[in-house]
């Protein structure tokens, strides 16, 4: 499974790459929104040249921006004109009956579409039939609707094994790394999470009482080498 970034943050996902292990990244309205009202002023192409610098922390890695348009013509406008930001642009397009022939229509193009907001079966099903690249299934809003949202990721998987799709599952919406856990074990293809759970996944009490454990033992022979070969002779 690999990891994408949820996040618009060029100091966050940095961070991952310097780690090795981000393998792409996501974004949507909402964290561009939320990074535009942190500034006190921003350029007309801000949104633009945004997307540009992800691409350049994250080289030869997708990078999924979304629509905002609604009808199928404005949507294929839009990726079209996302796509000549950069090759390793994702179109990410709603999971509407209009998102779905814009879906198509972009990949026809060529351009890899990430149909989002997915939520069952029967819609992953039709957002492989329409060419998606990647399938954004919602783990955490699954589960406020009070769904079993591993029960959709297993039979999304299991679809796309049976009918030889080349559609990858992404899980999406992950707010804990135990959904990353179950995402894993799962079979998913991707998971794309928030910064505060990539924090999550690296941390463990043990792991961290070890190190202490490990900087205090290390105090009774932190001493020069000359001192120290005095005491081997």
């Amino acid at each position: 499974m690999q990891i994408f970034l949820d996040s618009v943050s060029i100091k966050e996902i940095s961070f991952g790459m310097r780690m090795g292990i981000i393998k792409g990244v996501t974004t949507n309205p909402s964290l561009v929104a939320k990074k535009i009202k942190k500034l006190s002023q921003h350029s007309d192409n801000f949104f633009e040249d945004l997307v540009k610098r992800i691409c350049e922390v994250v080289p030869g890695f997708p990078v999924s921006v979304e629509v905002t348009a609604e009808s199928s013509d404005e949507m294929v406008r839009q990726g079209i004109c996302f796509a000549e930001w950069s090759s390793q642009v994702v179109v990410k397009i709603p999971l509407t009956s209009q998102g779905l022939e814009a879906c198509f229509r972009l990949t026809q193009q060529g351009i890899p579409v990430n149909i989002t907001l997915c939520f069952s079966l029967n819609q992953a099903f039709l957002a492989s039939q329409a060419g998606a690249t990647y399938i954004s299934v919602f783990l955490g809003r699954l589960e406020d609707d009070g769904k079993d949202a591993f029960q959709v990721i297993q039979e999304t998987y299991q679809m796309l094994q049976h009918t030889q799709s080349s559609s990858k599952l992404l899980a999406a919406s992950v707010r804990t790394a135990s959904q990353v856990h179950k995402s894993i074990v799962s079979g998913v293809h991707i998971a794309t999470v928030p910064f505060s759970v990539l924090e999550e996944m690296i941390f463990h009490h043990l792991t961290e009482k070890g190190v202490n454990q490990f900087k205090e033992d290390s105090q009774i022979f932190v001493c020069p080498i000359s001192a120290l070969e005095a005491s081997i002779l």
